[in-house]
């Protein structure tokens, strides 16, 4: 009974002097200020600048959500699943982690997708372009009705700024960015039902205004941040009172408590990053002062990346980001200019300053992101997605200004504003069109990552992959000189991310699997010696590869090292039971040493795994009579 009373209350205050926005003015049909005319522009400036990314395939995280995930394969049924696990417990190698993650609204989408269209990648790339234009025109309704009533320069500006801004494409290219898509789209929908309701008095709209709030959080977490710029924006866009203002706050609060009592159901409460690889958590084991120092930096990279966006990377973490200390001048040229920002921005409240809301704006949305409340370990564009429109609102009060203000004193400003204006759009749809190939898939992404994020242990990884995979492809290894040239280029951006991060075990594995490669061509072209230090350093680089071993110990049989070639095999037969290979040359191993009772029992274990195994069948049926250089070695 309270609560609905107070909406009551709420709803009747609301009066003709109170309202704020002013009924939209008739603009001719082809007048640039016409709703419709701006909706059309910015609808073909959105396809124009990202409709290339429709012919990429899935890269980087994408598999964890879609063509991965056996939740999302299952189309439409996988949906329980998804609503009562963690973003990523359908993928196999991630249900045991990240359970930090509730998300499952764009997972959802990715199931529904997924029983119409499979794991067509074009679709999902189209539907990301068109959610991120039905974001777009919401801002804008929000901007003409309620920010910029009547600065139409203003609310146009920053609305293209927004849509075409290169930030946005690890959001709106990369597919697992979807969350951030669609987390702003629901949270600038549900404020602006909620000013419709405030301010022309829709009652009705309260429950929609909620509902939609609650799906964004649905998407991604960071949607808490809205508690702060709910009240922000209702005390600049209404002349409502400041406890009306709580009361709605509450309204959301209540929406916040009840997607928490979801969460802590499903994956537990905390958003801090429980990761023990430092490449998933930047902050891993570093002291608080350390983490505290690089966020005031990262934050103020951010900005950076905002006004000037290149270049850009799909990682900005160990060791692309140099650790701080408050002994570091740049750590304090940033505080004071944080501190700055945000005490001058609240000094202007009282004014209902538009350029401090913006930057309010900013600040709140990156309060997640800038790893200074809450450790979440990750630097990354995406992080900053929502906050970039707090930069959009600045630079489209700054156009405002530049051709009202300014332009009444010099008559050329007028013109030489909006030609830097035209030249600022073309050259952000520009970085954003050249951009989205480079998310075609992982190999394209890693290898132009590598150039823009030369100190990243994760972008030197990737290329090191990319490489080696190239050298392990069976066409390329026709050819020695193509192999060489990958292998040697593979290894060159191996090195240098274990330079980066010595336990860096992604790139320890594929050094090991580089190494077998080289090993077996030196083995093939009976380089017995070469081949031996080459696979040797395969099992440096990782002890846990089962192939390392096997490929050894086939050298040590080929040598007539017998014993050597067991011990091998005792190493990687715990480490792949299943493999009936590792049995059998085993068997020969002992058969070669005359233990004929131990090499049977290897052959029947192998004949237990692949029944109709050629060697083993062989070497049982002829045991007694065969001489030991008439058993065949496998050699895989």
């Amino acid at each position: 009974m309270g609560v609905s009373s107070s909406l009551k209350g709420v709803g009747v205050e609301t009066k003709v002097k109170e309202t704020q926005t002013a009924t939209e003015p008739r603009y001719t049909r082809l007048s640039w200020k016409n709703l419709y005319i701006q909706i059309f522009i910015l609808v073909v400036a959105i396809f124009l600048a990202y409709g290339n990314a429709i012919r990429n395939d899935f890269a980087f995280d994408d598999g964890l959500q879609i063509h991965e995930n056996e939740f999302t394969m299952k189309g439409i049924a996988g949906i329980r699943d998804i609503l009562i696990k963690n973003t990523l417990a359908g993928h196999p190698v991630t249900k045991r982690h990240a359970n930090r993650y509730y998300r499952p609204l764009s997972t959802i989408t990715f199931a529904i997708e997924y029983q119409f269209f499979q794991a067509n990648p074009h679709i999902y790339h189209f539907n990301n372009i068109i959610l991120f234009a039905i974001s777009v025109i919401i801002l804008l309704l929000l901007l003409r009705n309620y920010v910029f009533p009547k600065q139409h320069i203003a609310s146009f500006a920053t609305a293209l700024i927004f849509a075409l801004h290169p930030i946005h494409t690890e959001g709106v290219t990369n597919l697992k960015g979807r969350d951030e898509v669609l987390s702003f789209l629901l949270l600038i929908l549900s404020l602006y039902l909620c000013l419709e309701w405030l301010n022309r008095n829709k009652i009705w709209l309260v429950p929609l205004a909620l509902f939609c709030y609650f799906l964004a959080l649905l998407s991604k977490e960071n949607g808490i941040t809205f508690l702060a710029i709910l009240p922000l924006s209702l005390f600049y866009f209404t002349r409502k009172k400041i406890s009306t203002i709580g009361i709605i706050t509450a309204l959301y609060a209540i929406v916040v408590l009840f997607y928490f009592l979801i969460r802590i159901k499903v994956i537990g409460f905390d958003l801090a990053n429980k990761s023990n690889e430092i490449i998933a958590n930047l902050y891993l084991n570093s002291p608080p002062e350390v983490r505290y120092a690089t966020s005031l930096v990262t934050l103020g990279m951010y900005i950076r990346l905002l006004f000037f966006p290149h270049p850009l990377s799909s990682d900005y973490n160990y060791k692309e980001i140099e650790y701080r200390t408050f002994s570091d001048g740049i750590v304090w040229v940033w505080f004071l200019m944080h501190a700055v920002l945000c005490l001058w921005a609240l000094w202007q409240l009282r004014h209902k300053n538009k350029f401090a809301y913006a930057i309010l704006f900013f600040y709140c949305s990156a309060s997640i992101a800038s790893n200074l409340f809450i450790d979440t370990g990750v630097v990354a564009e995406r992080m900053i997605y929502q906050a970039s429109l707090g930069i959009a609102l600045v630079t489209g009060l700054g156009w405002e200004w530049g051709l009202s203000s300014m332009a009444r004193k010099f008559s050329f400003f007028n013109y030489t504003t909006i030609a830097a204006f035209i030249i600022v759009l073309v050259l952000l749809g520009y970085k954003t069109y050249k951009r989205n190939p480079d998310w075609y898939d992982n190999k394209s992404l890693f290898l132009a990552d590598v150039k823009n994020a030369p100190n990243s242990a994760l972008t030197n990884c990737g290329a090191g992959m990319v490489y080696m995979s190239y050298a392990l492809d069976p066409d390329t290894a026709k050819s020695e000189e193509k192999f060489q040239k990958y292998w040697n280029l593979g290894v060159h951006y191996l090195q240098k991310s274990l330079s980066l991060h010595p336990k860096y075990h992604e790139a320890l594995d594929w050094m090991s699997k580089g190494y077998i490669q080289k090993g077996l061509r030196f083995y093939n072209a009976k380089q017995y010696d070469s081949a031996y230090v080459a696979l040797k350093k395969a099992i440096e680089y990782n002890p846990a590869n089962p192939l390392a071993w096997s490929n050894l110990a086939v050298y040590y049989l080929t040598v007539q090292k017998y014993r050597e070639a067991i011990n091998c095999y005792n190493k990687a037969i715990p480490l792949n039971p299943n493999f009936p290979e590792y049995y059998y040359n085993m068997g020969v191993a002992y058969y070669q040493l005359a233990s004929y009772d131990t090499a049977r029992a290897l052959w029947q274990k192998t004949l237990q795994l692949d029944p109709k195994n050629p060697g083993a069948l062989n070497a049982m049926k002829t045991l007694e009579s065969l001489q030991p250089q008439q058993i065949k070695i496998e050699v895989k």
